[in-house]
């Protein structure tokens, strides 16, 4: 029986004759679809087995809580002892410092950082011969990392793949911890430049005012020398009775002392008690102790110097989940492999029988 020529006939009786014959042509051929179709499954099937498998696994984090930062901002409130109006104009929030991690968790410096040390050694164990540049391709493709972005979205997780689940799980974990390190650095380094800057200025201040009182030094024993001239002259040794005295502050926090209200008035206290305050005054090296505010400027100073910035613990994110060692291989997909050669068999085998019957006619 001669075939029928699809292409010449319009009407419907005879497209249903054609498709009636291109059906037996089909089954005709059957042979050839099968063969084709078991050939590409079998292909599909090799591939899936004998590929490597490759693992994924995931940590989470989330924002730290306020207790994460109590030691932190607890340093930080020493630091300026109630200088600042508001505490929250100098202490962390959760957010601020969650802001810090993500901004190093997603650094191209932590990335590389964690390259170097990490990942291109191991690499380099499993693939001796592999290139720096390859194995920064296949660092790329290996990790993923989400940031929230969205409002109300808080959770950050970074994402490891690997033919080896244990590595997957160590990489993701040690990427973690180093994103964490990196942050704690930053605001430890913060935290440094703010002590740098508060005892510079305390030294500063410290510093001013002790080349003031010395540079006073020779003004006050005028003062003096010019209150005995008085009380000589006026005949005084010892002050007058009803002298007028006023008790105000000393240098120290606790005692005070009494003082006349005028320097005009020194010369009421005698020329006993002038002189021997000449004699003092002339000998005296050591000015601290008649510095006022000089007492706690040096304890400000004291409590800086022995902060121990080095232990001081910051968390500037929560781990919410650390990776774990992935079971299942998230790729191959062996079933869908070998499903779509399948697919992909039975159509090569149908274009190979519909190929055969056109060049036949």
């Amino acid at each position: 029986m001669q075939p029928a020529n699809i292409e010449t006939s319009t009407s419907p009786n005879n497209k249903e004759i054609d498709l009636k014959e291109l059906c037996i042509i089909f089954w005709n051929e059957k042979a050839l679809i099968v063969l084709s179709t078991i050939t590409f499954a079998l292909l599909a099937g090799a591939f899936a087995f004998l590929s490597p498998p490759t693992y994924q696994t995931q940590a989470t984090l989330l924002p730290p809580t306020v207790s994460d930062l109590s030691v932190y901002n607890s340093t930080i409130l020493t630091i300026y002892d109630g200088t600042e109006a508001n505490p929250k104009d100098i202490t962390l929030s959760p957010t601020e410092a969650y802001e810090i991690f993500l901004k190093n968790f997603s650094s191209q410096r932590v990335r590389q950082t964690f390259f170097e040390q990490f990942y291109f050694p191991a690499l380099q164990e499993r693939e001796p011969e592999i290139t720096q540049s390859i194995a920064q391709d296949k660092f790329s493709d290996s990790l993923t990392l989400t940031l929230p972005k969205k409002a109300g979205e808080i959770t950050s997780i970074v994402k490891f793949e690997d033919q080896s689940p244990e590595l997957a799980m160590s990489w993701a974990n040690e990427f973690v911890h180093l994103s964490l390190s990196a942050a704690e650095r930053e605001l430890l380094n913060n935290i440094k430049k703010q002590v740098s800057t508060k005892l510079l200025a305390l030294n500063t201040e410290i510093e001013t005012l002790r080349i003031a009182a010395k540079e006073d030094t020779p003004n006050q024993i005028k003062r003096l020398q010019e209150a005995h001239t008085i009380a000589s002259a006026a005949g005084l040794e010892t002050p007058p009775e009803g002298s007028p005295f006023i008790a105000i502050a000393n240098s120290s926090r606790d005692s005070t002392k009494a003082t006349f209200v005028e320097n005009d008035l020194l010369y009421l206290r005698g020329t006993k008690a002038l002189q021997a305050e000449l004699e003092q005054l002339k000998q005296r090296e050591d000015v601290d102790p008649f510095i006022a505010n000089l007492p706690s400027l040096v304890q400000d100073k004291l409590t800086l110097e022995r902060l121990h910035l080095k232990k001081l613990a910051v968390t500037p994110a929560s781990i919410d989940r650390l990776a774990e060692t992935p079971e299942n291989p998230i790729k191959p997909k062996k079933l869908l492999i070998i499903l779509l050669g399948l697919i992909l068999g039975s159509i090569v085998g149908v274009i190979t029988v519909v190929t055969r019957f056109i060049f036949r006619q």
